[in-house]
C-alpha cells in the first residue's frame, strides 16, 4: 500500500538533511555580528537628531501615510489605521500580507465579530488576548477600542539617514492608558525596529501588555525556538495541532512547513522572543530588543495554508500598571536574503545566529 503524499514528502526533506559546514556557519556567524556593530554605530550619540520632515503621502485610499525610506528599505505607515501596511527590502516588493487594506470596509477570519477589520500588515494591541473577556466584562469591545481608530502620526529623517515616524494613541475606559509607538527605518539594514511606551493614564483593573503582530504573504518554512528537551516542540494555542510530519526538530529549534500543515496557531514552548518565516526569497525575523519592564515576551505565530499568510507575533505578559506608571517593549522586524536550497538544520542554524544566538555556531 502506499503511503500518503505527504508522509513521502516529509521523509525525502528529512533524509536531505544533512550537517551545515563549518565555514557556513562561520560565515552567518560574521554576518550576524557585523549586523549588531553597524546598529551600534548607527544609534551613536547625535545620531537619532530630526533634520528634515516627511510629508505625509498617498497610499491606496489613505491620504496622510508616512513613507519611511532608506538605500535599505522602505516601510509604509497609515495613521489612520495605525498600521505598517508596506515593509520591503531595497531589492524587493512589499513582504506584508495586506489583501484587505485597499478595501477598509472588509473584515477578515473573525468576520462579524464587532467591528474588526482585516487591514493585515504589522499592527499592535495594548493588552494580550488572554485579558480581552475582563475588557468585555467591563463593558468595552477590544474590537472597537483596538480597530478602526485613526492614530497621530508624524515622521522626520535623522542626522544618520534613518527614518521614524511617532504614532500617538489614547485609550480611554475601561483601559486608560496612553500609548506611544516609535517606528525606526534603519538606514544600514532592512530593519524596522518598534519601539512601544505604555502610559497608564487613569485606575483600570485590565493588565497592559502589547503585542505586536506580523502579517506575511507567501511563506514557506517558520521557525521557532524550542527546548530540545520538550515534546512536542511546538504548542498548540488553537486550532489542531500540526500533523507530526510538517514539523522539524533542528538543535534548540523547530522548523514548521506550511505546504504540509493547515490553519494553525502555535506557541514556541522555549521562552526565547524571536520567530522567523522563509518567503521565496529572503527570512523575515522578528526579535524582541533589549530588556526591560516587559521583556519576557512570548513568540508564536498564526497559519493558514490555504490562505498562502501567516502571522508572526510577540506577546508580552499582561502586567497591571498604577496611574503614572510606564513600561516600554522593543521589537525588531529583520529582513535577510534567503540563500537558496537550505535544508530545516541549516534554516535554523541560520535563523538562530541572526537573532543573536551565537552559541549555534557551535552546532555540529
Amino acid at each position: 500500500m502506499r503511503e500518503p503524499r505527504a508522509q513521502t514528502v516529509y521523509k525525502r526533506r528529512r533524509m536531505a538533511l544533512s550537517r551545515s559546514s563549518t565555514a557556513g556557519i562561520a560565515a552567518v556567524a560574521l554576518a550576524a555580528a557585523a549586523g549588531v556593530a553597524r546598529a551600534a554605530a548607527e544609534t551613536a550619540a547625535g545620531g537619532d537628531v530630526p533634520v528634515a520632515p516627511i510629508p505625509p503621502a498617498a497610499h491606496g485610499p489613505w491620504t496622510n501615510a508616512l513613507v519611511l525610506k532608506t538605500p535599505t528599505a522602505e516601510a509604509v505607515v497609515v495613521p489612520d489605521i495605525g498600521r505598517v501596511c508596506s515593509f520591503a527590502p531595497a531589492d524587493g516588493s512589499n513582504l506584508l500580507h495586506v489583501a484587505a487594506a485597499l478595501a477598509p470596509q472588509a473584515s477578515g477570519r473573525r468576520s462579524g465579530a464587532g467591528s474588526w477589520k482585516d487591514y493585515g500588515g504589522v499592527w499592535s494591541w495594548p493588552s494580550p488576548e488572554s485579558v480581552w473577556p475582563r475588557i468585555r466584562a467591563e463593558g468595552g469591545s477590544p474590537d472597537d477600542l483596538f480597530e478602526g481608530r485613526p492614530w497621530t502620526g508624524r515622521a522626520w529623517r535623522t542626522a544618520d539617514g534613518a527614518a521614524v515616524c511617532t504614532l500617538l494613541q489614547d485609550f480611554g475606559p475601561p483601559l486608560n492608558v496612553r500609548v506611544t509607538r516609535t517606528l525606526r527605518l534603519s538606514r544600514l539594514s532592512a530593519s524596522l525596529e518598534i519601539r512601544q511606551r505604555l502610559e497608564q493614564t487613569g485606575p483600570s483593573i485590565i493588565p497592559s501588555g502589547p503585542s505586536v503582530l506580523v502579517r506575511i504573504q507567501a511563506p514557506q518554512r517558520l521557525v521557532f525556538p524550542a527546548d530540545d528537551a520538550t515534546d512536542p516542540p511546538l504548542h498548540p494555542v488553537a486550532f489542531e495541532a500540526p500533523p507530526v510530519f510538517a514539523v522539524t526538530r533542528a538543535p534548540d529549534s523547530a522548523v514548521y512547513h506550511v505546504d504540509l500543515g493547515g490553519e494553525h496557531r502555535l506557541a514556541a514552548t522555549a521562552s526565547r522572543a524571536w520567530v522567523a518565516a522563509e518567503l521565496p526569497r529572503h527570512l523575515l525575523l522578528l526579535r524582541a530588543g533589549e530588556t526591560g519592564a516587559h521583556a519576557a515576551q512570548e513568540a508564536a505565530a498564526y497559519v493558514h495554508r490555504g490562505a498562502a499568510h501567516a502571522e508572526l507575533e510577540l506577546a508580552a505578559p499582561g502586567r497591571r500598571l498604577r496611574p503614572g506608571e510606564t513600561a516600554e517593549t522593543a521589537v525588531f522586524l529583520d529582513c535577510f536574503p534567503e540563500p537558496a536550497d537550505l535544508n530545516d538544520r541549516e534554516l535554523a542554524v541560520r535563523t538562530r545566529l541572526l537573532a543573536g544566538e551565537r552559541e549555534a555556531a557551535s552546532v555540529p
